[in-house]
């Protein structure tokens, strides 16, 4: 194509973009509609992520849950999300924070079996990031050493159960459950916070504490390694598993906490649930999938690894909460393209924003099959008052006999009429359009004229 095509298509597109503009400045409804549209597209597919979002931890850096959160927290700033970490006691507060309303909580780590079947369906699950084993740390000097769960109830001894906030009362009391023990009421079960449990249980306050943590917490492994301090096996943690949803079974394998101290002298088969990221359902979509990021990304780069496999989590093992949207495309599908290319949030956008895209060309295809039509269609609306009025006067001259005075205000009508005519703009195509209408008015004056004469 040479320059003179080129420029010719050009002149098109200008007077397209002009037609476009005049529609809707005179025909208001077309801007209302388009308006609507973006309000819509903004309001549904929320492309613009929150500048601020909050996160629980715990009051101690050296819980597993508080590294985890302080991982995430820089994922999302690097992506200039600010994220604000809260204190809480543990699961069953995060819980509470994340369904409030009046709470900023958007994001938290939530233990399996801390939740009612019925607050569990008000969030998101992004998926299980860590396993978190139930640890029974009892003394060894104990006149009797339970060898399983239920035994501590049978021998009536003193248990720490954590806080009332944390998760390991409430998945504690369903193991006892599955068992046919109520422990709610039983004074030797206590609630108080992990470190009051470990401090007594080192001090003989205490015969045994229930821990539910990761493997490398630090107070789990001070207590691992304690000689005083003796590790209560789960041989039928199969069974649990197959009786509740979110238990796991795990297996320590002998000498592997310490190789050199022999520690544990046997295999130990541990009762386990996972810790699930758990969201608000209208969490930004983006910052969803930036989570999930992380979590992988946390997975595959720590060094910290015993139960999982490196890559494992996150990964959906507990189903008592729902699985978010995103995470299921992320675990079905994989990261999208786009995410690899383009600026995170970009990119989450235009992933969202492709069924209107799809939608915008369906319906723009066909209209460019018209060889864009929209500056004649306009063009010929200006000019239709014009035909009209020259109809007007051609009925006048053949329906009367005209004096003078009628033939002088006809043809300054025509006069007034030619002059709107040319002060019009003629687009590209438009000329010949353009000198029929002209025509169309000498055609008329001369018949004035021949009817004076006549």
């Amino acid at each position: 194509m040479n320059n003179q095509g080129f420029d010719y298509i050009k002149l098109v597109m200008r007077d397209e973009f002009l037609a476009l503009k005049e529609l809707f400045i005179e025909r208001k409804i077309f801007l209302i509609v388009i308006i609507s549209i973006l309000i819509s597209i903004v309001v549904f597919l929320k492309p613009f992520p929150p500048l601020t979002v909050t996160l629980t931890t715990v009051n101690n850096s050296d819980y597993a849950y508080a590294r985890f959160s302080e991982y995430l927290r820089d994922g999302l700033e690097k992506k200039g999300i600010k994220a604000n970490l809260i204190v809480t006691a543990g699961s069953v507060e995060n819980a509470n924070l994340l369904e409030s309303p009046k709470s900023d909580v958007n994001i938290a780590l939530i233990q399996g079996g801390a939740l009612s079947n019925e607050q569990s369906q008000k969030f998101y699950s992004l998926g299980s990031v860590m396993y978190e084993p139930v640890w029974i740390f009892c003394r060894k000097d104990l006149a009797k050493v339970p060898q399983e769960l239920k035994d501590l109830a049978r021998l009536n001894l003193t248990v720490g159960l954590g806080p009332a906030g944390g998760g390991t009362l409430p998945l504690v009391r369903r193991l006892f459950a599955v068992n046919e023990i109520d422990i709610t009421n039983r004074s030797n079960f206590r609630v108080s916070s992990y470190e009051a449990d470990v401090d007594d249980l080192l001090n003989s306050k205490l015969d045994c504490a229930i821990e539910v943590m990761p493997y490398f917490d630090k107070k789990v492994q001070s207590l691992l390694r304690n000689p005083k301090i003796t590790l209560i096996d789960a041989p039928d943690a199969k069974a649990y598993q197959m009786s509740i949803s979110y238990i796991e079974d795990l297996v320590i394998p002998a000498h592997s906490i310490d190789i050199a101290k022999s520690i544990p002298n046997k295999d130990i088969t541990l009762i386990a649930t996972t810790a699930t990221l758990a969201v608000k359902k209208d969490l930004n979509e983006d910052v969803q999938t930036l989570l999930l990021v992380s979590a992988r990304d946390r997975s595959q780069e720590t060094q910290n690894l015993f139960f999982a496999s490196r890559g494992e989590f996150p990964k959906y093992m507990d189903p008592s909460i729902p699985l978010s949207p995103v995470a299921r495309s992320f675990y079905n599908d994989g990261l999208p393209p786009l995410f690899s290319h383009l600026p995170f949030f970009l990119a989450g956008f235009i992933n969202r924003l492709w069924i209107f895209m799809l939608t915008a060309f369906a319906l723009l295809y066909p209209l460019a099959k018209l060889n864009m039509k929209l500056r004649s269609t306009n063009y010929a609306i200006k000019q239709q008052p014009y035909f009209e009025e020259l109809l007007s006067i051609e009925r006048k001259i053949t329906n009367s006999h005209l004096d003078k005075s009628d033939v002088d205000n006809l043809l300054q009508q025509l006069d007034v009429l030619n002059q709107k005519v040319i002060s019009e703009r003629i687009p590209i195509g438009m000329e010949t359009s353009y000198f029929s209408l002209l025509n169309a008015i000498e055609l008329i004056r001369n018949k004035i004229l021949a009817n004076l004469r006549y």
